[in-house]
């Protein structure tokens, strides 16, 4: 597979926004962007009624996710979307069903109730129940996450 149509955070972020905004439009690498917009579709399922901004930035920060045990997630801070911190951890509860990042209990965490973390774990947890998806998802998000090259 020859290089990914971005190089950058800031490529990525755009190559998402124009699959999710333009679903008929053909992209390159369209198995990509068939995969981006289904990422879409199980976040809007999951969280409705939230801005464009939130389902790009939880499709976007979904391929920098990392499972560290049941229930405990890490992902990748980004500091085009304003992160301060190079990870954030956000965890599951299966008993009240709801999530908790580290990002509310920092300085303005009180009024984020939902935030893009806790989007792209929701996102990511839906993915790995769906073989086919699951298959495609970690395939892109390998490439993805060698092509953009974050610092660590």
């Amino acid at each position: 597979m020859s290089s990914l149509p971005f190089s950058s955070i800031r490529e990525f972020i755009r190559f998402v926004e124009h699959c999710i905004r333009h679903p008929y439009r053909p992209v390159s690498y369209s198995s990509l962007g068939k995969l981006i917009r289904e990422l879409y579709s199980i976040a809007y399922t999951v969280f409705p009624d939230r801005s464009l901004s939130f389902y790009v930035r939880s499709v976007v920060r979904c391929f920098f996710v990392d499972e560290i045990s049941e229930g405990h997630y890490i992902v990748r801070g980004l500091r085009e979307f304003g992160d301060h911190y190079p990870t954030y951890h956000v965890f599951y509860f299966p008993r009240e069903r709801r999530y908790r990042c580290e990002c509310q209990l920092r300085l303005y965490g009180y009024v984020r109730r939902i935030c893009t973390h806790i989007g792209a774990v929701a996102i990511y947890r839906r993915v790995i129940q769906d073989v086919d998806i699951a298959n495609r998802f970690f395939k892109w998000c390998e490439l993805v996450r060698k092509s953009v090259q974050l610092p660590c």
